[in-house]
C-alpha cells in the first residue's frame, strides 16, 4: 500500500489510475512515504514512482501493469481522492489463468502462426463493452442501487471478467492461453443486449461522438441514450458550453491571433493551393461514402487513407505567420465553410509549424489569483486580486 514519489508530499494519500481503466477497482489509493534505502541506492526523480508488488495485488489493480516503463496517472487532488474513497470495496479482477508453454522458433512458419493467432484482436470490442456495462452500472448506483445488491454484483462480476479478458487479449502474442475470448465476448454481448421500443440497440450517448468521428454513426439502428454516468455528464456539459462574444455571436478564430497586416507579404497562391487540395480531398471522401455497396468500415479506412495523403502534402508546405493569418481569415469566409474544419485538422494535426508559430507569437499574459484581504474577487468567502503573469512564466 506504500509508494515513494518525490513529486508529492510524504505521508499523504495519492490517487493512481492506468489505461486501460476498465473497472471501479482499477482505482489505486497508495500512501506516499519516504524510503531511506531507495534514496541511497536509486535516483528518485519526479517522473519515477517506486512501488512494491510483493504480497500486493497492485499489478492487477492497475489492469495488468508491469515494469517495462508503464505509466500511471498520479495525483494528490483532494476532490478526486474523496471520490475514489467512496468507491473502495469492489474486489480487484485477478487473472489466475495458467498459460501453456509455447515452443517457438525464429522461422517463417512460426512467425506466420503467430500472425494468424494474433490477427483477430478483440481488445477494442472488449473495452467498448466494458464501458457500456460501466455506464449501466453507474446508472443503477446513481438511481439508488446498493453496491452490494445482487444485480450490481452480478454486473460487476462480468465487468471484472472483461478486465481479465483485456489482459489476455494484449498478452496473446506472448502467451498461449486456454480461453476463447471471441466466444466469451459473444456470450456477454448477447446477455446484455438491450433494445428500445423501436428495436434499436441502446448505447451510452457519448458513444455517438466516437461513432461520428469514425464513420459508424447510425441512429436508425442504435439509440444513443444518455445515462447517469460520468462520460455522459461530461458530454452534456460540453454540449452546453460554447465560446461566444458578449453579443452572443460566435467569436471568430482570428480574434485569438496577433494581427498580421502586411498583406503584401502574403503567399496567396499557397493559401489557394491548400484550399483547393482540401476541396479535392472532400470530393473524393464524398464519392467513397456515397458507395453504399461498400462496408462502412472499408469506406472509413479508404477515406482515412485519402486524408493522410493530402495531409502529408499540405504538411510539407512552408507558411509564414502572415500567410498563416491570411489563411485563417480566408477560412472564416462563408464560401470556405465546407473545408474549414478539414484544413484546421490538417494544420493542427501534422508537424507543420505554421499555426503553432502563429499561436506562439500571439501569446499574452495570463491572470492568476493571489489571496488578498483587499482583493476585488470573492470566492467561497475569501478575497483575491488578479496578478498577470508574462507568457514566459
Amino acid at each position: 500500500g506504500n509508494v515513494m514519489s518525490t513529486r508529492f508530499p510524504y505521508n499523504t494519500t495519492l490517487l493512481g489510475s492506468r489505461s486501460p481503466h476498465i473497472t471501479i477497482a482499477n482505482v489505486w489509493l497508495p500512501q506516499n512515504i519516504y524510503s531511506a534505502d531507495i534514496s541511497i541506492y536509486m535516483v528518485a526523480t519526479p517522473e519515477i514512482l517506486y512501488i512494491n508488488s510483493i504480497g500486493e495485488n497492485v499489478l492487477q489493480r492497475l489492469s495488468g501493469c508491469d515494469f517495462d516503463s508503464d505509466t500511471v496517472l498520479l495525483t494528490n487532488n483532494a476532490l478526486l481522492i474523496e471520490a475514489a474513497q467512496r468507491n473502495v470495496g469492489f474486489r480487484v479482477p485477478t487473472s489466475l489463468i495458467k498459460a501453456a508453454k509455447a515452443t517457438l522458433h525464429y522461422t517463417n512458419e512460426d512467425k506466420a502462426g503467430l500472425d494468424i493467432r494474433t490477427s483477430v484482436n478483440k481488445i477494442g470490442e472488449i473495452i467498448n463493452l466494458s464501458q457500456e456495462l460501466n455506464s449501466r452500472l453507474w446508472e443503477m448506483l446513481n438511481k439508488g442501487a446498493q453496491k452490494d445488491s445482487p444485480e450490481v454484483l452480478a454486473m460487476y462480476k462480468d465487468i471484472a471478467q472483461l478486465d481479465v479478458m483485456s489482459g489476455c487479449e494484449i498478452d496473446k502474442a506472448k502467451k498461449v492461453l486456454p480461453i476463447d475470448n471471441v466466444a466469451e465476448l459473444k456470450n456477454l454481448k448477447e446477455k446484455y443486449l438491450l433494445r428500445d421500443t423501436d428495436g434499436r440497440k441502446i448505447r451510452p450517448n457519448f458513444f455517438s461522438y466516437i461513432a461520428r468521428e469514425k464513420g459508424y454513426y447510425d441512429n436508425k439502428r442504435i439509440n444513443y441514450k444518455s445515462h447517469h454516468t460520468a462520460m455522459d455528464y461530461v458530454q452534456h456539459t460540453l454540449n452546453r458550453c460554447r465560446i461566444t462574444s458578449r453579443t452572443g455571436n460566435a467569436v471568430p478564430l482570428s480574434s485569438i491571433f496577433e494581427k498580421h497586416v502586411r498583406y503584401n507579404c502574403v503567399n496567396r497562391n499557397r493559401v489557394n493551393r491548400i484550399l483547393a487540395l482540401m476541396r479535392d480531398c472532400r470530393a473524393q471522401e464524398k464519392m467513397i461514402w456515397a458507395d453504399t455497396d461498400m462496408e462502412a468500415h472499408v469506406r472509413y479506412e479508404q477515406t482515412q487513407d485519402i486524408r493522410v495523403r493530402y495531409a502529408q502534402t499540405i504538411s510539407k508546405m512552408t507558411l509564414s505567420k502572415v500567410t498563416a493569418y491570411w489563411l485563417i481569415l480566408e477560412l472564416e469566409k462563408p464560401e470556405n465553410k465546407d473545408v474549414r474544419k478539414s484544413v484546421l485538422q490538417v494544420l493542427f494535426g501534422t508537424a507543420n509549424p505554421a499555426l503553432y508559430d502563429l499561436l506562439d507569437a500571439s501569446r499574452g499574459g495570463v491572470d492568476t489569483l493571489v489571496e488578498d484581504p483587499a482583493g476585488d474577487v470573492v470566492l467561497y468567502g475569501f478575497r483575491y486580486r488578479r496578478v498577470q503573469k508574462s507568457p514566459k512564466n
